[in-house]
């Protein structure tokens, strides 16, 4: 199981990021704070070894979702790569 989500430089997490994640999960907020990156994160960590399972590159456009280029959904104020990663229990 995932235990946490990573998320850095991707859409409008700038800074690292880390999600607690458990069995059952309710994400809430207010509009433009990130609960629909969350869910991209997680179809694109699907997404990405299903495609290719020998590379670590993330797949932005495949089977599970389709999110335009890496200028599309790097976060505009950083010039640092986008980094997901996850730990597990």
């Amino acid at each position: 199981m995932i235990e946490e989500l990573i998320i850095k430089n991707f859409k409008l997490f700038k800074e690292e990021a880390h999600v607690p994640l458990s069995r059952i999960n309710l994400l809430t907020g207010i509009n433009g704070r990130g609960k629909s990156t969350v869910l991209q994160t997680l179809l694109l960590m699907k997404q990405s070894p299903d495609h290719d399972r020998t590379t670590n590159k993330i797949i932005f456009n495949g089977s599970c979702i389709r999110l335009g280029g890496y200028k599309d959904v790097k976060n505009i104020e950083s010039n640092e790569n986008i980094e997901l990663s996850f730990s597990i229990l």
